[in-house]
Parts: C-alpha cells; structure tokens; sequence
C-alpha cells in the first residue's frame, strides 16, 4: 500500500518539475505568449510560482529571460 502512495507521490512530483522546467525554458527564450500550449503551462505553474514572483525579479539579458522566481520553485519543490 504504501509503495502506490510513495509512487503516486513520485509520479505527481515529476510532472510538476517537468511543468516548472517547461515554463523555466519557454521564458528564457521568449516564447510567443498567445500560443495556446504555452497558455496552458503559465497557467497550470502560476500557483507554483506565485509565492516567489514578487520577490524574484526576472533577469532580462541580449534577448532572453532568466526567471528566478521558476528556478526558487524548482530548487524548493
């Protein structure tokens, strides 16, 4: 029983890093924002992210984004 549960909570752990990851990628390259998919992944990591935006300010440099506020969620995840 308690395997399914550690597993379950593995599974759900690596779906949302993955999520946090995409959103971390599609801001550093500037990822055309009225896409539906990229809609779709701001939303869903919003929450996640949320308690460190205000805090982390983006890093813009030649073109791309360094999202600090992604990267504390990932670490602390």
């Amino acid at each position: 029983m308690f395997r399914v549960i550690r597993a379950l909570i593995n599974f759900v752990s690596v779906i949302i890093e993955l999520l946090l990851a995409c959103r971390l990628i599609f801001k550093f390259l500037v990822v055309n924002t009225g896409t539906p998919f990229v809609v779709w992944i701001y939303g869903i990591t919003a929450p996640l992210v949320a308690p460190f935006a205000k805090i982390l300010p983006d890093w813009k440099f030649s073109g791309y984004v360094i999202d600090f506020a992604t990267l504390t969620a990932i670490v602390v995840r």
